[in-house]
C-alpha cells in the first residue's frame, strides 16, 4: 500500500505527513523528534481519526451544555443524602414503633437505613434468646422465661405456667424495671422483697418469686452476664407453717349428696370423694380408664397461658404427665359409684347426638363441657361454689374432697402405707401432712396406753 519515507523526505520543522494510500483511505506519519531520521512511525489511519474528532466535538457542546452546580461539602451532601422523619433538639433522626415481645417500642437511629440495621439486630437477638446487660432486670428476665425456661427439656408445662405467672404478675413492671441487669445487686432484690411483704403477700408467694428471680440470676452468671448472684445475700420470710386442712363431716356430705340430685356434674363431685383424685387428674381422666371394678390413673389436665395477642391473652387446655412416679395408680372403686358411672356414660351418648360430628378432637373424656369442649377449672370453681351455696354448707375448696378421702381412710383403720399409695404420694410424710385427725380421735388411744402400763 506505502512504501516508508527515505530520511530527509520531510523539511526540517515538518512533524507529520499524510500519505493517501487509496481512494477512501489515508495514513498519518509522525516524526516524534522532529529530525530528519527514518523512525517516522504510522499513528493513525483515517476512520480512527475521525472518531476522535467526533468525540472532541461532543465533548465541547457537553460543556456548553453543563449546568454549573455550587460546591458543598461530604457531610452536607451525606446528610442530604440520609432519610429522616423528625427533628430532636436541632438533630434530625429516623424513628418508628416496632413490636418485641408482645410490646410496643419506640425505636429511633441517625438514618432510615441504620433504624433498619438496629431493628434487625434487636428482632435477631430476641429470636435467638440473647440478653443485653443494659436491659433492665424484668425485661432481660423475660427473654430467660420465655426463650429459655420455656424450652427446658426437663420442666412441666404445670411447672412452668408457675413460674411464668410469678414473672409476669410479680416482676414485671416492679422496682427492678428500673435497674439494669449488669447494676443489680442485693439491695434491689432485698428492696422488692421488702415491698411484697408491706403489700401483704403471702411468704410463700415472696418465696415463690424469690425462687424464680434465683434461677434466671443462676442461668445469668452461668452464661457470663453477671459474676455474682444478687439472691444470694436478700433474704424472704420463712414461709407459713401448713395451715389446717379442712374436711367435710359426715353430715356435710350428705348435704351435699341431695343438693346435686338432678345436676349435670353431679358425677363429677361424687367420683372425685369416692377416688380422691386431684382436680387435674380427674378433668384429665377418660373412658378407656375405667374398669370392672378400679380405675386408672395415668394423666392429668392443665391450663396453660399459651399466646398474647395485644391486649389478648390466649389459654391452652392440655394433658401432660403426672407429678410423680406414685402418682400413676389403681384406685378400686365402689359399686354404688360404677352405677352412677353408667348413667353418666348414658348422659354423654345423648349429649354427643346434639354435638354432631366433628364436634370434638376426642370425646373420650370422662367430663367434658355441655357444648362438648374440655371443662375450664374456673367453670368447676364456679359451680361447686353453687352446690355449696344451695347445700348450705361453708365453703371449702374443690381440693378438699382429696382431703375427706384420705382422712376416712386413715380414720377407718387402713395401713398408712396403703393410703399413701392410693393418694399418689412419694413421700410418707406428705401423706401425713394431708391427714386431719378429727376432734375425740386421739382420746381412742388412751384406753390402748392404759391396758399397755398396767
Amino acid at each position: 500500500m506505502f512504501s516508508l519515507i527515505p530520511v530527509g523526505t520531510l523539511p526540517k520543522g515538518i512533524n507529520s505527513i499524510i500519505v493517501k494510500t487509496s481512494r477512501y483511505n489515508f495514513n498519518v506519519y509522525y516524526n516524534p523528534n522532529n529530525l530528519g531520521r527514518s523512525d517516522i512511525r504510522k499513528i493513525y489511519n483515517a476512520s480512527t481519526l475521525r472518531k476522535i474528532r467526533e468525540r472532541e466535538r461532543e465533548r465541547e457542546r457537553e460543556r456548553e451544555r453543563a449546568i454549573i452546580v455550587p460546591f458543598i461539602s461530604f457531610k452536607e451532601w451525606f446528610n442530604m443524602a440520609k432519610k429522616t422523619n423528625c427533628i430532636i433538639n436541632g438533630k434530625s433522626y429516623y424513628q418508628e414503633w416496632i413490636k418485641l415481645d408482645g410490646k410496643r417500642k419506640l425505636v429511633r437511629a441517625d438514618s432510615e437505613r441504620a433504624w433498619k440495621k438496629k431493628t434487625d439486630k434487636m428482632k435477631e437477638k430476641q429470636s435467638l434468646g440473647l440478653i443485653d446487660v443494659n436491659m433492665s432486670v424484668d425485661k432481660a428476665m423475660g427473654v430467660w422465661v420465655y426463650n429459655a425456661l420455656a424450652h427446658k427439656p426437663s420442666i412441666r408445662l404445670s411447672t412452668f405456667s408457675i413460674h411464668e405467672g410469678t414473672y409476669r404478675n410479680r416482676i414485671l413492671g416492679s422496682s427492678l424495671s428500673n435497674v439494669n441487669l449488669i447494676d443489680c445487686k442485693s439491695v434491689h432484690i432485698q428492696n422488692l422483697i421488702n415491698h411484697q411483704v408491706k403489700a401483704g403477700l403471702s411468704a410463700n408467694a415472696i418465696q415463690c418469686s424469690r425462687k424464680v428471680l434465683n434461677m434466671f440470676f443462676k442461668y445469668a452468671v452461668t452464661e457470663g452476664y453477671i459474676l455474682k448472684n444478687p439472691c444470694a445475700n436478700a433474704y424472704a420470710p420463712k414461709t407459713e407453717p401448713n395451715e389446717e386442712i379442712k374436711v367435710f363431716t359426715s353430715e356435710e356430705i350428705e348435704r351435699i349428696k341431695i343438693a346435686l340430685i338432678g345436676d349435670r356434674d353431679r358425677f363429677l363431685f361424687l367420683f372425685d370423694l369416692a377416688t380422691g383424685l386431684r382436680q387435674g387428674e380427674a378433668l384429665g381422666f377418660k373412658h378407656r380408664d375405667m374398669k370392672k371394678d378400679s380405675i386408672y390413673v395415668s394423666r392429668q389436665q392443665c391450663t396453660i397461658r399459651h399466646i398474647e395477642q395485644g391486649e389478648k391473652t390466649l389459654y391452652e387446655i392440655s394433658d401432660e404427665p403426672l407429678k410423680t412416679d406414685a402418682s400413676y395408680r389403681e384406685i378400686p372403686l365402689p359399686p354404688s359409684i360404677r352405677k352412677e358411672y353408667l348413667d353418666h356414660k348414658k348422659l354423654c351418648q345423648l349429649e354427643k347426638l346434639k354435638w354432631g360430628k366433628g364436634k370434638l378432637i376426642d370425646d373420650d373424656y370422662l367430663f367434658l363441657s355441655p357444648t362438648g369442649l374440655r371443662c375450664q377449672t374456673g367453670n368447676i370453681q364456679s359451680k361447686w361454689e353453687m352446690i355449696l351455696v344451695k347445700a348450705e354448707v361453708e365453703y371449702k375448696s374443690f381440693h378438699s374432697l382429696r382431703h375427706t378421702y384420705i382422712t376416712k381412710l386413715v380414720q377407718s383403720g387402713v395401713n398408712i402405707v396403703t393410703v399413701m399409695q392410693l393418694a399418689g404420694h412419694s413421700k410418707m410424710s406428705t401423706t401425713l401432712r394431708y391427714t386431719h385427725i378429727e376432734k375425740g380421735f386421739k382420746e381412742l388411744t388412751i384406753p390402748i396406753i392404759e391396758n399397755m402400763i398396767k
